[in-house]
C-alpha cells in the first residue's frame, strides 16, 4: 500500500537520494593539499559556494546570487594561495 506509515511493517524506503554534481570554479594545489571550490544551485534559495580539500568539505556558504558566492571563493581561494 503506497498510504502506509513509515513506521508500517510493509513501508517500502524510499531510493536514496542521488547528488547532483556541483559546479566546478577553481583547484589550487597548496601546502601538499588540492583545495577545489564548487557551486551548488538551490532554486529560490539561492546559490551555495563549498570549500572542498582532499575531496572532503571544509565550509559552505549560501549566497542570494551566483556574483556573490563567486566572489566569497575567489577570496578563500586567495586566502589560501597567500598560506603557502
Amino acid at each position: 500500500m503506497a498510504d502506509d506509515p513509515f513506521y508500517s511493517p510493509s513501508h517500502k524506503p524510499s531510493p536514496p537520494r542521488v547528488p547532483r554534481p556541483g559546479d566546478p570554479l577553481w583547484s589550487v594545489r597548496a601546502n601538499g593539499a588540492t583545495w577545489e571550490a564548487q557551486l551548488r544551485y538551490h532554486g529560490e534559495y539561492g546559490v551555495e559556494a563549498q570549500l572542498f580539500e582532499q575531496g572532503e568539505l571544509v565550509i559552505g556558504c549560501r549566497f542570494d546570487t551566483r556574483d556573490l558566492a563567486v566572489q566569497w571563493a575567489e577570496e578563500e581561494r586567495k586566502a589560501i594561495e597567500r598560506e603557502t
